[in-house]
């Protein structure tokens, strides 16, 4: 986010702070709001990942597994999500889903919305048809390593903020870092990725991030990339990591306290981008207008 577009990241991160206060004016509030919107395929990973999990939990606890409930289950997440964006709730319950497409009134068809369940239901499917479900499900629950939905660690004392998807410690005892992706194929930054799992095993479980074995399995596509954390890879990751901590950092006017101006982070002028942007009314005003 933060080499695309620098106000983006400045939105997501300092617009928003004092919100709560009874003072904090109108714009900050409103960033506050369009912070915490996603839009129609980022909603289908959350609801792919959300259901996903539960399946494990399901097996963890020997419950019964089932596709067609699972698509269910997924199918009730969207029309609740949806339900909830289109009303506005998310404007009030910071729990309700909020998405682009109601707030700035963007024409979606019929047909691009049961896209959206196709896209869900067919990453169910490769995942119930996958080796490394067959693999997790045969693996003994105490090789299970625990994995919260957002953790941190330290690197070099910034924090850094992982959510592993899932991750088991194989017969040799390494570690096997796993990342569930609903997009496409080889996404920038997804070695990256597992290069932090691999820094979080080691402040985590005190395992050596050189020994673990990361996964990427792209469910849409039914694709499944390894990547292997030698030294090498983490060198490099680690060397992207510095580089993008101290470019942040350069733009703070106030570094040891963290403090930034809006000023400071120059917005992209690639306005393609601009327009799918959650910012986009309070950082363009004239890309929000709804259509007519």
């Amino acid at each position: 986010m933060f080499h695309d577009c620098a106000r983006r990241y400045y939105y997501r991160h300092y617009g928003s702070w004092g919100w709560w206060e009874d003072d904090a004016d109108d714009r900050t509030r409103e960033i506050n709001v369009l912070k915490k919107l996603t839009n129609r395929w980022a909603l289908a990973g959350t609801i792919v990942h959300q259901v996903v999990a539960d399946t494990l939990n399901r097996h963890r606890y020997d419950a019964k597994i089932d596709l067609d409930e699972a698509k269910q289950d997924a199918l009730l997440l969207l029309r609740e999500g949806f339900k909830q964006s289109r009303a506005g709730e998310y404007r009030h319950n910071k729990q309700a889903v909020g998405l682009c497409e109601h707030e700035y009134q963007e024409e979606v068809t019929d047909k691009e919305w049961e896209g959206i369940r196709d896209r869900i239901f067919r990453c169910l499917d490769n995942f119930f048809d996958s080796r490394v479900f067959n693999y997790i499900r045969e693996t003994k629950i105490e090789n299970w390593l625990p994995v919260d939905a957002m953790d941190s660690f330290e690197f070099e004392t910034m924090k850094i903020y992982v959510a592993p998807d899932f991750a088991i410690r194989n017969h040799r005892g390494n570690a096997i870092l796993m990342d569930w992706k609903t997009g496409r194929v080889g996404d920038q930054g997804d070695i990256l990725q597992i290069v932090c799992y691999g820094l979080y095993a080691k402040a985590k479980w005190g395992m050596d991030p050189a020994r673990a074995i990361g996964e990427l399995h792209y469910l849409l596509a039914g694709d499944t990339r390894q990547v292997s954390l030698d030294q090498e890879t983490l060198d490099e990751g680690q060397n992207q990591m510095r580089g993008s901590i101290q470019a942040m950092k350069e733009l703070l006017w106030d570094p040891v306290e963290n403090h930034g101006r809006e000023e400071d982070f120059p917005r992209t002028e690639n306005l393609g981008m601009c327009r799918r942007c959650n910012f986009r009314r309070v950082c363009r005003p004239e890309l929000a207008a709804p259509p007519e």
